[in-house]
């Protein structure tokens, strides 16, 4: 996993990012140094999480599967976000959906792509704006009071400050992105109204071992 880590560096050549002399070499940087280690580093951290959740008597499924056409491409996905992946939680919601679609007898192909593609859409905070509708209401606000920086959203009113303003609209974004794949539901008339999680919702949870509680 670690030869030839730099081998971007070397096609692409110190040349190009010469031409732009400030910006420049600071890009080449992060191109050729920093943007394939920290992938190949965190491919390597998705497949030994992978590892520690295939159980021994699962591993003569996994080994029939793995090699499968279908397996490929669901492996070649989850090796693109966990790429991008930037905490240990999103690496570990990868491999476990990886794992299902190694071992589970119900979750077909387009099934685990498609719950690939709406993890990749998620946020790390819209995934826990997400289980937190998946509870009941005694356990949500604890889990709210453990996750309140992520799931307190700002008290904006007239005459805010325009960072509260501006921080308020972001967080607006993560319910508006949850509802439009699909995985919250709108009730009642508009900001009046509240949210609740879809079927769709609750089996992304359960894919990535965050439903039932988890």
């Amino acid at each position: 996993m670690d030869h030839n880590k730099n081998d971007i560096a070397a096609i692409l050549g110190k040349g190009f990012f010469g031409a732009i002399p400030f910006v420049g070499p600071l890009a080449g940087e992060i191109v050729g140094n920093l943007i394939p280690n920290q992938r190949i580093d965190r491919i390597a951290s998705l497949l030994k999480a992978l590892e520690l959740k295939i159980d021994a008597e699962e591993r003569a499924k996994v080994e029939e599967r793995i090699l499968e056409e279908k397996s490929v491409d669901l492996m070649e996905d989850g090796f693109l976000l966990a790429a991008r992946a930037l905490s240990d939680e999103r690496i570990d919601h990868i491999a476990s959906l990886l794992k299902k679609s190694l071992t589970a007898e119900d979750l077909e192909h387009i099934a685990c792509k498609r719950l690939l593609f709406l993890l990749g859409e998620l946020s790390d905070i819209e995934v826990l704006i997400l289980k937190s509708y998946s509870m009941g209401i005694a356990q949500q606000q604890e889990f709210r009071r453990k996750h309140q920086d992520a799931l307190t959203p700002p008290i904006v009113h007239l005459g805010s400050p325009q960072e509260v303003i501006d921080k308020g609209a972001i967080y607006e974004t993560h319910k508006v992105n949850l509802v439009r794949l699909g995985l919250l539901k709108r009730t009642g008339m508009m900001k009046a109204g509240s949210s609740q999680i879809t079927a769709l919702g609750m089996l992304l949870l359960r894919s990535i071992d965050q439903g039932d509680n988890a």
